[in-house]
């Protein structure tokens, strides 16, 4: 297309010379495409002048219309760079400027996270069993203890994820560090989808049956437990077991997450990306202690319905899959932010239609 449409024409003649770098057998192309593009998705395009560049043109923008337009700009003197990104100096590190829709997109990934069917259904019969005991102080005791401590065994897990993308994502790497993440959160969006459709069938990310049942035999030992400190110990123990298998569950929107932070930090020393993981911990407990809240005051008897958890698969596994797809097609586009943000509010509305849908089309069968 760039030979037909400019090599070849007559009225680029003697104005226009066109260079073709090849990264793969070209050292200096290779250092070039490196150190000045940051590896860049390639191919794409760059036109420029003594004086002037363009950013890097990727795929989908090269097209005859477009470049002839940046060409002419050139030409006739009208093209302006576009203005760096500044950056912002705080007492904690520098950040770009657009990272600061990082918190937004903590809150948001977070507050996706928080709403984690594993979670939801040991907390649920934790608290239903603690009714029994018919003491508040009990069940706020419990609760809480259990909600803090796997908040904490969360973040811990998380800030791990981190240290590790940071040691081993360089910038020579990133791009084979952003193609295994996708590997690995797309298949586990595609499984969550699977989920809402054929619930216990096949391959699942859930807490399974066998492992369910020893899990509600330590929930019955703890609830029997009369000492004080025997509690506290014991719904320690029971957060960190949880926890566990509420990774099987959820591990992708922490791992998507802190891929995105650790892609944010290359070069940079910074203790703000932590507490973004801060940030986003936060967010993800807040529904677990309205939960020991509501139960707590009303001593009421839920239970999370299998449809609820449905939802919640469906909801995750979306923004999963879109996430993978994107690790695995083009990286570079989830630096900018609202690009995640953007993922997460589609994944919502794509739900929400799809699990009305679906609802319907069940009902009628039935």
């Amino acid at each position: 297309m760039i030979e037909k449409h400019f090599v070849k024409n007559e009225s680029y003649k003697g104005i226009l010379k066109v260079y073709l770098k090849d990264i793969a057998t070209n050292k200096t192309a290779f250092e070039e495409w490196k150190n000045k593009y940051d590896f860049y998705p390639y191919p794409f395009v760059i036109i420029k002048n003594e004086t002037k560049s363009t950013p890097p043109i990727g795929e989908s923008d090269i097209t005859v219309g477009k470049l002839k337009k940046i060409i002419e700009m050139f030409l006739n003197g009208t093209y302006h760079e576009k203005e760096e990104k500044d950056i912002i100096h705080t007492p904690l590190g520098e950040i770009n400027a657009k990272s600061l829709s990082l918190p937004l997109l903590a809150i948001i990934l977070g507050g996706a996270d928080s709403f984690n069917p594993c979670a939801f259904f040991i907390l649920i019969f934790l608290l239903n069993m603690l009714l029994h005991a018919g003491s508040r102080r009990k069940m706020l005791l419990v609760g809480g203890i259990f909600v803090t401590f796997s908040a904490l065994f969360y973040m811990l897990f998380m800030f791990f994820m981190y240290e590790t993308f940071m040691r081993i994502q360089t910038r020579e790497n990133v791009m084979l560090i952003s193609a295994v993440a996708g590997c690995i959160v797309l298949p586990m969006g595609i499984i969550n989808i699977k989920d809402f459709f054929l619930f216990k069938k096949g391959v699942s990310l859930t807490v399974p049956e066998s492992k369910r049942v020893r899990i509600f035999k330590r929930v019955r030992d703890l609830i029997r437990k009369k000492s004080t400190i025997a509690t506290i110990a014991g719904a320690i123990a029971l957060a960190g077991t949880v926890n566990f298998y509420e990774l099987l569950c959820t591990l992708g929107l922490p791992f998507t997450f802190t891929k995105i932070l650790s892609q944010y930090s290359i070069g940079r020393n910074s203790l703000v990306f932590y507490i973004y993981i801060l940030l986003y911990n936060i967010v993800y407990v807040l529904p677990l202690v309205t939960i020991v809240l509501i139960f707590a005051l009303t001593l009421g008897r839920r239970m999370l319905s299998e449809w609820q958890g449905r939802v919640m698969k469906l909801l995750s596994g979306i923004m999963l899959a879109v996430f993978g797809f994107f690790f695995l097609y083009n990286y570079k586009v989830l630096e900018d932010p609202f690009t995640p943000i953007s993922i997460v509010i589609g994944s919502a509305m794509g739900t929400f239609l799809i699990s009305t849908v679906w609802k319907r089309y069940e009902q009628k069968k039935s």
